[in-house]
């Protein structure tokens, strides 16, 4: 009687392939290219960054009024907890 057995091969080793250190792109850094490519003029791509701006300009004031409204109603739970 034969018995095969199936080994898997050993995993990869990456330690003497040189590797690269590379930061990664900031957000929206190829965002203008992106819309080129896929046919917006330039006038419609200014637009749509105003309109980015504007909307993130909007949310990072949310997302700081969110965090004091936040803090104060820890706040005032902990008085009323203590008090």
């Amino acid at each position: 009687m034969c018995v095969c057995v199936c080994v898997q091969a050993p995993s990869p080793r990456f330690s003497r392939t040189p590797g690269v250190a590379v930061p990664a792109p900031e957000v929206g850094t190829h965002s203008e290219e992106l819309l080129q490519a896929v046919g917006y003029s330039d006038a419609e791509i200014e637009q749509l960054m105003k309109t980015v701006r504007a909307i993130t300009i909007q949310n990072d004031l949310a997302a700081a009024a969110a965090k004091i409204l936040n803090a104060k109603k820890r706040e005032s739970f902990a008085i009323a907890m203590t008090g």
